[in-house]
């Protein structure tokens, strides 16, 4: 049993999929994890919260109320989801078929090309390496806001350029495009930008940071194939570095 303490409550949002309200709640426990419990009425089609998104599209299970946590999970109302939170914490890795709170992924974007770690707002997003800014902006195929760093070989130790790109930014970088920046250096803002108003967060939108890295890419953009951002830190032996603190 978790022992943990209420932080945040995110209103109640119209799914414009199912015409039904779900409104989610956030708490943090002692290990440091959030926890999330959504509520909202009994759905067609059951599904995985044992009813808590209303049996919306996307969900698996079967009959009212039941799902993979136990029939009718709490009564059939309300079903809670630990996650990790923090910058070190990922919470939906890359090729995850599920998001942070543990909902399917849309039939539109049924895998994950990124890593997303659970953060507050704000939270200070780092350069992985030495590299340029090489896009930037709002837009709906960058996440929101986004941020695009292009690095060359020299900055990885690899042969080849990698690109490393931010998603859900609170703010536009300050940096113009063209602008070097050095490994750890700090280039922008986590925020929600792009979570807020669409079909799963509502208009509460949810806090959090989406990096995707582009390996064996040449010097122009867009370039190069997604890899697991986690394992190609780790596989450049200390040339680069974590994207957020």
């Amino acid at each position: 049993m978790f022992l943990f303490k209420r932080t945040a409550a995110l209103a109640a949002a119209l799914l414009l999929s199912g015409g039904f309200a779900v409104t989610s709640s956030y708490a943090s426990d002692s290990n440091g994890r959030t926890m999330v419990a959504q509520r909202g009425p009994m759905g067609m089609h059951g599904g995985e919260f044992g009813g808590g998104f209303g049996g919306g599209p996307g969900f698996h299970g079967g009959g009212p109320g039941r799902g993979r946590f136990g029939k009718n999970g709490f009564g059939g109302q309300q079903q809670v989801h630990a996650f990790k939170h923090g910058c070190h914490s990922v919470c939906s890795g890359f090729h995850s078929h599920t998001r942070c709170d543990g909902s399917t992924r849309s039939p539109r974007y049924p895998i994950h090309n990124g890593v997303d770690v659970a953060v507050p707002m704000r939270t200070p997003i780092l350069a992985i390496a030495d590299g340029v800014v090489v896009r930037g902006g709002r837009g709906p195929s960058i996440g929101g806001i986004g941020l695009v760093l292009r690095h060359p070989p020299a900055a990885t130790g690899l042969p080849t350029y990698t690109y490393s790109f931010y998603k859900h930014l609170n703010a536009p970088s300050p940096l113009p495009w063209g602008t070097h920046v050095h490994k750890g250096q700090k280039v922008a803002e986590s925020g929600k930008s792009g979570t807020e108003g669409n079909t799963h967060y509502g208009s509460a939108g949810f806090s959090e940071l989406h990096v995707e890295i582009w390996a064996d890419a040449n010097a122009n953009w867009p370039s190069g194939h997604l890899t697991d951002p986690v394992s190609f830190l780790r596989r450049t032996h200390g040339h680069t570095g974590w994207f957020c603190r």
